[in-house]
């Protein structure tokens, strides 16, 4: 039986449910994503049981899908989907404003439905939730579970994250797309010279584009600069 969480504008136990289900690879969630090996193999090596690993960037960087790969790496060696979890704040479906008190129960319906072990949780544009701190700080000295956050550059880096989690998290910042990542992205992995012969309109009409748009992911895997302009 479905139970509420909240007492206005109660959300059930299903409904929350289905909302981590479409943000999960043990649910719906299913998406082609660019590896990018520099982040995930520094991530990997942050994170723990002991920190919170806090992912930092401006919009648009790639660090929800940076941290999507990393959990898709790890399953795809054979750990069990179910002991990851994405709480994507910036869902629509969720009530706001949101709270600390709010996390303690999305917590609780993941753990009540999967049953992971050693899971490792993600809160993902959490910088909407106020009081995230404190939470984080719970699932860390309580819990002992494995807690990634990303966020605004902005809005993390502030005296509550420094009081409340103080020697209790590490940083990482993300940024857009550097031009060696573009030509990887685009199946030119560290051209020699002679490959830079070969494809050297290719490379010129990549740097092209790089000078005019930027290294932001969702546009460089557009197919075209014009499919980028009708977004």
């Amino acid at each position: 039986m479905d139970f509420n969480i909240y007492t206005d504008n109660a959300m059930t136990e299903s409904e929350i449910l289905d909302i981590l289900s479409d943000w999960n690879f043990w649910g719906n969630f299913d998406q082609e994503l660019q590896q990018r090996p520099i982040y995930l193999l520094r991530i990997e090596q942050l994170v723990s049981r002991k920190t919170a690993t806090i992912i930092l960037g401006i919009r648009r960087a790639g660090k929800s899908s940076v941290v999507s790969l990393l959990i898709k790496n790890r399953f795809e060696a054979h750990a069990e989907k179910k002991n990851s979890c994405i709480i994507n704040f910036e869902d629509p479906r969720f009530f706001a404003p949101l709270s600390s008190k709010d996390l303690f129960d999305f917590y609780e319906v993941y753990e009540k439905n999967l049953e992971p072990s050693n899971p490792l949780l993600v809160l993902d544009e959490v910088q909407n939730v106020k009081g995230w701190e404190k939470f984080v700080r719970f699932l860390i000295e309580t819990k002992h579970v494995c807690v990634i956050v990303t966020g605004s550059s902005s809005k993390l880096l502030g005296k509550e994250l420094s009081t409340v989690l103080t020697g209790r998290h590490v940083d990482i910042e993300i940024f857009p797309l550097s031009f060696k990542e573009i030509l990887n992205f685009k199946g030119i992995e560290t051209p020699s010279a002679i490959e830079i012969t070969k494809q050297k309109l290719k490379i010129r009409r990549l740097l092209d584009e790089y000078v005019a748009w930027g290294g932001f992911p969702e546009v460089v895997l557009e197919d075209s600069i014009v499919e980028s302009e009708n977004c």
